[in-house]
């Protein structure tokens, strides 16, 4: 049919990296036929990797309406609710994902990142408790009242009895143990960009090769968006003209125990041309320092 062919095109489009014509494509499909579910979650998965959040959420909706347990769709949401910062309804979608596919385990362990994180949003809210103070209505003889025929009245409710706000600080620092998630890494990395820290001190020196297979042993533990955050501070890095923050071996363990996760197939999804420039632009500064690349590279490769 019309609507099948026009979707194929678009998946075309998309493979090779086009993702605004696949995008046409999908929308001139959902014309032909705009109960296609397939045409909306295929757009979706465009608008993500244009990072495009809000429109992508939207297309998944939409797919959810037409089939409220399509799974891919309801990953894609999590995925763009995620990114929009809006942790409880992507855990909600990946909950549902996860009871319409119980096997899925890629979806299980995001599952448990966005837990993770609400657990840990939540426990790094300061707390306080407010104390009331209880005055006899004897003793606020002169002062208003607001509530007639009362014999107590509340005069405060605050932090020992303060009518101050309570005002908070964060420090800013360099985390000085590696994270124990992928989610936590990736959330990590991006406060010490906005922070304008010493991003390199974090990657290389805090973070051991090992530290990186360890946190992305798991299927779901590894995302297109770290993977393109550590090919672009890497090539920084070995291309700095203040001189090399990281060497060579380094940056070459550090690939390969990317490429060695299991979720690094469907990471490569997310990657754009800039991506694959750093990638050439890497391995070829790390071929021209004698290092063998032979199997890393094939796997960083369109």
């Amino acid at each position: 049919t019309r609507d099948v062919l026009t979707r194929e095109q678009g998946n075309e489009f998309f493979r090779t990296g086009n993702y605004r014509k696949a995008i046409q494509f999908y929308t001139r499909s959902l014309g032909y036929n705009p109960r296609s579910v397939s045409a909306f979650a295929n757009r979706a998965m465009a608008h993500l990797k244009l990072g495009e959040y809000y429109k992508a959420e939207i297309d998944c909706t939409l797919a959810l309406k037409q089939d409220a347990k399509h799974v891919k769709s309801l990953v894609r949401r999590g995925l763009a609710r995620r990114a929009l910062g809006r942790h409880k309804a992507a855990c909600a979608d990946f909950s549902q994902a996860c009871s319409a596919d119980p096997m899925n385990k890629a979806t299980i362990s995001r599952k448990r990142e966005e837990l993770e994180l609400i657990s840990l949003c939540s426990k790094s809210v300061p707390r306080h408790r407010l104390i009331p103070r209880v005055v006899n209505s004897k003793e606020a003889v002169g002062k208003p009242n607001t509530v007639e025929q009362h014999t107590d009245e509340i005069l405060s409710l605050t932090k020992e009895q303060s009518t101050e706000p309570v005002r908070f600080q964060l420090k800013s620092q360099i985390p000085a143990l590696p994270p124990r998630t992928a989610y936590e890494f990736c959330r990590n990395c991006h406060s010490l960009t906005k922070q304008h820290l010493d991003l390199e001190t974090y990657l290389f020196k805090v973070m051991a090769p090992d530290d990186y297979r360890r946190i992305f042993s798991k299927a779901a533990t590894l995302e297109g968006e770290i993977v393109s955050f550590l090919l672009s501070a890497i090539s920084s890095s070995l291309s700095s003209v203040e001189g090399r923050k990281t060497k060579p071996e380094l940056a070459l363990s550090i690939l390969s125990a990317l490429a060695e996760s299991p979720g690094f197939s469907f990471a490569k999804l997310f990657l754009n041309e800039e991506d694959y420039s750093n990638i050439e632009r890497i391995f070829g500064t790390l071929e021209r320092e004698g290092l063998e690349i032979g199997s890393t590279v094939q796997r960083y490769r369109k």
